[in-house]
C-alpha cells in the first residue's frame, strides 16, 4: 500500500450490503454490537497472493472492527473481492503512484 498523505493519491472505498437482513455475516455482526462499541472500518486494496498478481487481478477486502470499553477488540471480514483492475473494484485509487 502506498503512501495516502496526499489528496491527489487518495483512495476511494465502496461496499453495500444488499438485503442486510439476508445476509449471515452483517446478521452476525449486528447481533453483536453493544451501545458505546467504537467502529472501525479498514479497507485494504491488492492484498494479493502471486497467483492472483499473475492472472492480472486485484484481491480487496473490507474488516470491521469493533473496540469495546473493557478494551477488548473484535475484528469481522465484511467483503472479500477478487476482480480485474476496473471500476468495479472495492478499493479505488485515484491520482498518480
Amino acid at each position: 500500500m502506498g503512501d495516502y498523505g496526499y489528496a491527489d493519491n487518495a483512495p476511494a472505498a465502496f461496499h453495500m450490503i444488499h438485503s442486510g437482513q439476508y445476509d449471515p455475516t452483517w446478521l452476525t455482526i449486528a447481533k453483536l454490537l453493544h451501545a458505546g462499541d467504537v467502529l472501525r472500518l479498514v479497507w485494504t486494496a491488492d492484498n494479493n497472493t502471486g497467483t492472483i498478481t499473475d492472472a492480472g487481478l486485484h484481491a480487496d477486502m473490507l474488516r470491521m472492527v469493533v473496540y469495546r470499553a473493557d478494551k477488548s477488540v473484535h475484528t469481522f471480514n465484511v467483503a472479500y473481492s477478487i476482480i480485474p483492475g476496473n471500476s468495479a473494484r472495492m478499493v479505488q485509487r485515484y491520482g498518480s503512484r
